[in-house]
């Protein structure tokens, strides 16, 4: 089993000192749990009890401004392939990623990444692939207001 994750990635350059997540309680969608696993032999993933390999293809990136905030798009690819191979050596990390939308049927949601309940990254996924499109600035303007 492989599949790819080719959505665009949106980062904010710094992540967020506080957020209020009273004010994104209405938005969540889900909350996604995994663990991250590196070793010398590449990057692990078990997730839902499924152990994927993850194989990332660096794309290319670009600065845009949105309001006062200088983001960072990154149009890299990720494939995960389903593997039975456990490396013996490695570090594990449990992460939980909550994932919020404005709406049901946007094309962008707000990705939360934490790490021992601290925020460790964090950043929109869209499956547009044109950071210009209206309704894409119009839905992290929103996102970015409630900060």
């Amino acid at each position: 089993m492989v599949f790819y994750i080719q959505y665009m990635r949106v980062y904010l350059p710094e992540i967020p000192q506080k957020i209020n997540f009273s004010n994104f309680k209405k938005f969540h969608k889900q909350t996604v749990k995994k663990k991250i696993i590196y070793s010398n032999h590449g990057i692990y993933c078990l997730e839902n009890n499924i152990f994927y390999k993850i194989h990332f293809y660096d794309d290319k990136f670009k600065y845009f401004n949105i309001l006062d905030y200088k983001l960072i798009c990154d149009f890299s690819r990720e494939r995960y392939t389903k593997t039975h191979i456990r490396p013996f050596e490695y570090c594990e990390k449990d992460i939980s990623i909550d994932k919020y939308k404005l709406r049901e049927n946007s094309t962008i949601e707000l990705c939360i990444k934490k790490e021992n309940n601290k925020i460790i990254d964090v950043y929109f996924l869209s499956k547009e692939n044109d950071e210009i499109n209206y309704s894409f600035q119009e839905d992290i303007i929103q996102f970015l207001n409630t900060f």
